[in-house]
Parts: C-alpha cells; sequence; structure tokens
C-alpha cells in the first residue's frame, strides 16, 4: 500500500497513516477516537485554517485510507471526533521510528527509509540490493527508488 501512495503523490495520506499507528502503538489500541483539530495540527496543517477547513481535509484523506488502501475503518461524528479501526494485514510488522513521523523528508525518501528499516529488521541492508531489486520487490518504480537512494547518501553525508 505505500508503493501505491507513492505512485498516486499521496503524501499526506502516508503521513496521517503514519501518526494513526503510531497512536495505536502508544495507546496499545487498534481502535481509538481522534479529535480531527488536534490531528490536523499534528499533521503539519495550519494552525491559520479553520477548524472547517482542516476537518475537510482530514476526512478527505482518512476516506482515502478506508477505501482507496483498506488500512482503517472509519466513522465520523457530528462537529469533530471520528472513531479510527487499523486494519489487520497479516505478513511482517516491525518498528516505524517517530523520527521518521515527524520529518519533512520527501515522500521519496520516507518510503525508503521504511525499506531500510525492513529490511534491517530482516538481517539485509539495503546498499546490498540494487534500485532495481529494491523496486521489484517492494513494488515501486526503479526511477523512484533511485532518486531516494540519493537523498539517503546525502542525508547519511551530512
Amino acid at each position: 500500500y505505500f508503493s501505491r501512495m507513492l505512485t498516486r503523490g499521496d503524501e499526506r495520506c502516508l503521513d496521517l497513516y503514519l501518526l494513526l499507528l503510531a497512536h495505536s502503538q502508544a495507546i496499545n489500541n487498534r481502535e481509538f477516537f481522534l479529535d480531527l483539530e488536534s490531528l490536523g495540527l499534528s499533521l503539519g496543517l495550519s494552525d491559520s485554517w479553520s477548524d472547517t477547513a482542516i476537518r475537510r481535509q482530514l476526512i478527505k484523506n482518512l476516506k482515502k485510507l478506508n477505501s482507496r488502501y483498506n488500512l482503517i475503518a472509519v466513522r465520523f461524528f457530528h462537529v469533530k471526533d471520528a472513531w479510527i479501526e487499523l486494519t489487520e494485514h497479516s505478513g511482517d510488522s516491525f518498528t516505524v521510528f517517530s523520527e521518521l513521523i515527524k520529518s519533512k523528508y520527501s515522500m521519496r525518501l520516507k518510503f525508503l527509509l521504511i525499506i531500510r528499516d525492513f529490511l534491517k529488521t530482516k538481517g539485509e541492508r539495503i546498499d546490498s540490493l540494487s534500485a532495481g531489486e529494491l523496486a521489484d520487490r517492494f513494488h515501486g518504480h526503479e526511477r523512484t527508488i533511485n532518486y531516494a537512494l540519493r537523498k539517503l547518501r546525502e542525508l547519511e553525508d551530512k
């Protein structure tokens, strides 16, 4: 699903989903209520926006996470709260560190850093795989992976 978000340019959906995962982990529950205005500010939406504008943006992105990516179930309530239930997915899981969630990295670089962290849990190194192998294995585009690898090198050189 991350590769599909990347292809469609759904950067806010990716960031929102990472925030939802972090919140779920922090409270140790896959189901929870969220205040949409607070979530919007955590997501980096401008505090100069009206509460209505923030809610509208979040409702749009939560609906995408529900219908397009099937990552959550969501119910909206009058005024501001939303009930979120993270969808169970089979397969491996691993920890994504909060620095990634809070970062201002590009979506491509976040995708690659998620891949890197996943590979670490498997005892593999990202630099042992070519961009083509990474693209095939994680359903991305080779050009996207190459761009992110360049940005990762720049980040590591700092």
